[in-house]
Formats: C-alpha cells, structure tokens, sequence
C-alpha cells in the first residue's frame, strides 16, 4: 500500500514512492489535530507530507505524558531508507526550537554522522537557524555555556558518551547534563542508530538487575532519559 502522508496537510507529497507491507496499511492512523511551525518548509517543500505528518505524531505524542505523570512519551521513527528520517528529526528539532526549546541533543553510531545531521538541518533551511556543534571537539569537563554554546545542536555518540576525564571521574554525558540544566530540561534528544545503544532489554529495569546485559553505552544513554524525564526523545 502506498503511504501518503494525509496528516501532512499543506506539505509538497513525498519525492518518491514510499509502500508499506498490506499488514500495516490495513490499520489505519488515528486522525491528529496538531499546529506546525514549519509554514517556511511548507512553502518551499524541504519537507514532504509523509515527513511532517511524523513530526506531528511525534509532536502530539511527545506533549503527554506516561502513566507515572513525571516521564514524557517519547516517539521512534522506524521507516525505512528513502524516507528521510534524518531530515524529520532535524524537521522536529526545528518545531520545538520555533516553541522556545533552543537546546537539543542528536546521539548516534559514528562521528561521521555528524554531517549528515548538520546536512539534514541545512536542507530544511534550518543550519542559520539552529547551530551544530560536536562534542568531541570540546574538552572534557569544559562549561560548553562558557564555550559559547548557549543554544543549538550538539552532537555526540554513544560511544563518546562512556568517555570521560580520569583525573575528574567525569563523564562526556555529565557534560551534557550540566549544559542542558537538569531535569527540567525539554528539549529534544535524538537517538539517531538506536541499534548502537543495544542490549537494552528492559526500560524500566535498573542498571543492577540488568548487569552485564548492559553495556556502558547504552547505561549512558540510559542514564541522560532518566535524568531528563521531560526531554521528548525521538
């Protein structure tokens, strides 16, 4: 069956052809009622119907909450390649950057992949807008505010994550903890390449009861999801 995105009102239609298994295609999506901020992209087509009517679910998921009433939803995106994917998360950061949320984190597999974010944002007229940053070009420990980075896209992978300072205990995700000022941080957290945070088997399991199940990566990963319980996670 072909996908449309007949949520994605206003929006040019998907470049190309994009089909879903007949399983799939014979549910059908629940109807949502969300207003973009993304009229410029509209306009000149840098997003297609299929890609905004992802980032309106995931905007309409991403403004509840879970059953404990202290964790936001969080949205995975699981199409395919030729879809965009990139470009909808870079489509979602810019939402939430036009509501005020001027910080937000993209984690994936490999530092080559930083480009593809800064690309992705760039395409969709968003790189003026929104600066990228890596992590990895900073030093351990360092007040990134200090650093000039009061807002934007920082960049760091999992990987990177687990790194940290010997003399100081410190790792690269408490850096990125003190620069996004705690918990009641909102922005979004983009983890790009999930697979590369992997044994993760249980989400609501303690580091402890997982045990070597776990590896260091993914326990950071874990870890900036649980001290940033109302960042909307894509």
């Amino acid at each position: 069956k072909n996908r449309t995105g007949q949520h994605g009102e206003g929006f040019p239609p998907h470049p190309v052809s994009v089909v879903e298994t007949r399983t799939l295609g014979s549910v059908s999506l629940p109807r949502v009622s969300y207003n973009h901020h993304l009229q410029d992209q509209a306009r000149d087509g840098s997003l297609s119907a299929l890609q905004a009517e992802t980032i309106a679910y995931a905007s309409v998921q991403h403004s509840s909450l879970l059953p404990d009433g202290k964790t936001r939803a969080g949205f995975m995106t699981v199409d395919g390649a030729g879809v965009g994917k990139g470009r909808m998360m870079a489509g979602l950061i810019l939402e939430n950057f036009k509501q005020g949320r001027k910080k937000a984190v993209w984690i994936s597999k490999s530092p080559d992949l930083a480009k593809d974010a800064e690309r992705d944002l760039r395409d969709i007229g968003a790189c003026g807008e929104i600066p990228c940053f890596e992590l990895r070009r900073y030093k351990v420990g360092c007040d990134l505010d200090e650093e000039g980075l009061s807002e934007g896209v920082l960049f760091a992978t999992y990987t990177l994550l687990v790194s940290g300072s010997k003399r100081a205990e410190k790792t690269r995700a408490d850096q990125i903890l003190r620069w996004l000022g705690g918990a009641s941080f909102d922005g979004v957290i983009v983890l790009d390449e999930v697979h590369g945070a992997r044994n993760t088997t249980r989400a609501s399991a303690s580091f402890s009861s997982l045990g070597s199940r776990l590896t260091k990566a993914t326990q950071h990963a874990l870890l900036l999801q649980q001290q940033l319980p109302l960042a909307p996670v894509a």
